[in-house]
């Protein structure tokens, strides 16, 4: 136990999840919790219990009801929104504290629920709605959803600094992304033209599920294992990390609602990508922008461009300045371990809430 605090000692939190072993914010969750809570314990749904858009059908999950029997939580924290209202409200009535969080862009839609009133429904019978997204607290609450952030994070055991490639600095690669682009959007457009602009600086490999056609361009399909990620992040001297969103009409109105979800305030929006290539321990290449000045000093922690132009002179001064590049590699590597990890979080955000409403 991490936390000595015995306002926690009668907690005893029940975390609700679909196995998704792409997820590695999940896994990090499970296995930070029994750090500081004694009475956590694990409820997973199948894919076939909880399949997309299935909530809607009002299926109550009598297995999941004899978990809740069985070890008599006092909380419920839900890594996604796995339960339908009416299970949420039988939670409820027994006492029950009900909390969720999400790990992705959208906080006003998910891939459970058709109906976005539905939806809303379920959250606004909510105790504590964690979102990664601040510009989104505000609406969240204006509907009567008690919202409170919860940065990304990383969980350091998984992205890490491999010293015998740091050592030998035989870097496969210049540039290294992950990220996928195949809905055709605007924001894959800018994407894919910001990494052939790269590209003609050093060879880049793409995780991705379209090959870009480029010389310069290597490319795999999408990997599941985080290990294999951070080896090749660990086997590339720059990171790259895209925030921008061109047109957030393409992100509005895939359900009826009166509530606009993103508009010119979010044009950037921060994704747990950048935690997690900052702390495998090469210099991060990202645009410039506020929500991500809240958590990291510019030219301290991350090398920030606005056009392409401060681009290519950000990358000709890190290539060619060794002592520059190795200061802010680790400099932003110490600071997500000490500020950004799963830990952090559930320390500083998490547990706190959890009193609040106890």
């Amino acid at each position: 136990m991490l936390t000595n605090n015995n306002d926690f000692s009668d907690v005893k939190l029940l975390f609700v999840y679909k196995n998704n072993s792409q997820d590695p914010t999940q896994k990090s969750l499970i296995n930070s919790f029994p750090r500081f809570l004694k009475g956590f314990q694990t409820f997973c749904f199948n894919p076939q219990e909880r399949k997309r858009f299935d909530p809607e059908k009002m299926n109550v999950s009598n297995r999941f009801i004899e978990a809740v029997s069985n070890h008599k939580p006092t909380h419920i924290f839900m890594w996604l929104v796995y339960l339908n209202p009416e299970e949420i409200q039988w939670c409820k009535k027994k006492g029950i504290k009900m909390i969720a969080a999400i790990n992705g862009f959208a906080s006003f839609s998910t891939g459970l629920f058709k109906s976005r009133e539905l939806y809303i429904k379920s959250l606004q019978l909510l105790d504590i709605f964690f979102i990664p997204h601040e510009p989104h607290i505000a609406k969240m609450r204006s509907l009567g959803i008690n919202a409170i952030e919860l940065p990304f994070s990383f969980d350091p055991s998984t992205f890490r600094r491999l010293p015998l490639i740091r050592l030998s600095q035989c870097y496969l690669n210049k540039f290294f992304f992950v990220g996928n682009f195949g809905d055709g959007s605007e924001q894959s457009h800018y994407r894919i033209d910001m990494l052939k602009y790269v590209a003609q600086y050093g060879k880049l490999l793409t995780v991705s599920d379209i090959k870009i056609d480029h010389q310069n361009i290597r490319h795999s399909k999408p990997i599941p294992y985080e290990s294999v990620l951070n080896i090749l992040a660990n086997l590339s001297k720059f990171l790259i990390c895209s925030d921008f969103f061109p047109n957030l009409n393409e992100y509005n109105g895939f359900n009826e609602s009166e509530v606009t979800d993103y508009d010119d305030d979010y044009k950037y929006a921060i994704r747990p990508r950048i935690y997690t290539m900052i702390g495998a321990g090469s210099p991060v290449i990202i645009e410039r922008h506020q929500q991500l000045q809240r958590f990291f000093q510019e030219e301290k922690h991350l090398i920030m461009w606005s056009g392409y132009e401060e681009l290519k002179d950000k990358l000709s001064y890190y290539d060619a300045n060794h002592a520059a590049y190795i200061r802010i590699a680790k400099e932003a590597m110490d600071h997500v371990k000490k500020f950004h990890t799963t830990d952090n979080r559930i320390q500083n955000i998490i547990l706190p809430a959890l009193k609040s409403i106890k």
